[in-house]
């Protein structure tokens, strides 16, 4: 993710705001040192001082036992030499690329000291000090047998035996060139600016060394150009931490947005989708609402076509035995079975109207064809034609009629 490339440019921007602050505090500390212009000064300072003083000497680099350098010539204090194999070597494509090996590295280093001429002071591991460059160097390079015999007499190079070196190099994958020999110098009569602790013993000799807490610098550059350097890196450094964490913070503010912009577009998402389901849920349960009426529309249908198949073989069982009883019995037992039949129709026509879904327009007795007789003279209108026929009062109010009249009906 482009979020811990961000991370990454913030911790460099935070180390190079380190650096910077180290260089700037660095340089305070050099500014608060105290000044030492001659040696006799810091001498008179220290007769009568007990405690550690932390000061800044120039002076020249002078010793009564110089090292002789083997390959410059040179005089110095200290000499670090290093001797490193060179040689070629295939890589992965077949191609010779340069390498080294190191095989000396040696350091020596013999008493010396500063003198500007009102005395010395003796300098303790300078190599160890912030700011110790080696001034001088010089090197020689050796080449090996090999190299050397083929450069000498290169018609030799075709011969048999130059073959055969070449293939034993060729499957070795190494081509040894030869040895590197580098010498560098602390030469003396160098100026040379020293910041440490000075301590003087009790013979009274004067040395500078690394101090237990505070600032150590050995340099060929002063104290003043010291301080500047120490300055120009610690506002190079700044600016760089800012203009980096300017790019590690965009590359988290992209990122962060990206991932906003994608939550935010996922639970709209999400909020679409839960109102598609609500909507079809809705209009699920709306389809199921109107399934159940139609079902239960359907079932009191049913329900009322059972009850009319009822009482229509009811009436029609009862039919069958009133004419069989007039058959048997004449007229007169007939008006009476039916005045029994129709008064038991009677009592259980309301019960019957109130159950069936058609009862404000249905006969009351047969509860099967509509009203279509009105009786006079109380003018109730309550029975179809065929019911009509075996009545001599109004199921309703039970007055004797005189006459029914056949209505029609819109």
């Amino acid at each position: 993710m482009r979020i811990w490339e961000g991370v990454w440019w913030c911790l460099g921007a935070l180390a190079l705001f380190l650096g910077g602050w180290r260089f700037s505090s660095d340089a305070e500390v050099l500014e608060s040192v105290p000044r030492i212009n001659q040696m006799s000064e810091l001498a008179k300072l220290l007769e009568f001082r007990r405690i550690p003083l932390v000061v800044g000497v120039s002076g020249t680099v002078c010793c009564e036992n110089p090292i002789h350098c083997e390959f410059g010539g040179l005089r110095g204090v200290v000499v670090m030499q290093t001797a490193s194999q060179r040689f070629l070597k295939r890589d992965e494509k077949g191609d010779w690329q340069t390498g080294y090996t190191l095989l000396l590295s040696e350091c020596r280093e013999v008493p010396w000291y500063l003198d500007d001429g009102t005395g010395r002071v003796n300098v303790v591991g300078a190599t160890g000090a912030s700011g110790f460059t080696f001034p001088a160097s010089s090197g020689q390079f050796e080449q090996s047998r090999r190299c050397h015999e083929c450069e000498m007499n290169r018609l030799e190079c075709e011969t048999k035996r130059s073959v055969e070196c070449e293939r034993i190099d060729d499957r070795e994958g190494i081509k040894l060139l030869g040895v590197q020999r580098t010498e560098r110098v602390l030469p003396i009569g160098i100026s040379l600016s020293v910041v440490g602790e000075a301590v003087k013993d009790d013979v009274g000799t004067i040395r500078i060394q690394k101090p237990h807490e505070g600032p150590f610098y050995v340099s060929t550059k002063s104290i003043d150009e010291l301080i500047a350097s120490h300055k120009n890196w610690a506002r190079f450094l700044k600016c760089a931490s800012f203009g980096v964490a300017v790019i590690g913070l965009t590359l988290i503010a992209a990122e962060l947005d990206k991932y906003i912009r994608e939550r935010l577009r996922r639970s709209e998402w999400l909020r679409s989708r839960r109102r598609a389901v609500g909507a079809d849920d809705i209009r699920y349960r709306e389809n199921n609402i109107a399934s159940y009426e139609r079902a239960a529309a359907a079932v009191a249908d049913i329900r009322s076509r059972i009850n009319n198949i009822a009482s229509y073989e009811r009436a029609a069982a009862a039919v069958a035995d009133i004419r069989s009883r007039q058959h048997n019995a004449g007229s007169s037992d007939t008006r009476a079975i039916a005045a029994v039949y129709i008064r038991s129709q009677r009592d259980n026509a309301g019960e019957r109207a109130a159950a069936a879904p058609d009862g404000a327009n249905s006969c009351v007795i047969c509860l099967e064809h509509q009203y279509n007789v009105v009786f006079i003279p109380c003018g109730h209108m309550c029975c179809c034609t065929t019911c009509c026929s075996q009545l001599t009062e109004c199921p309703l109010c039970r007055q004797p009629f005189s006459q029914a009249v056949r209505t029609f009906r819109p």
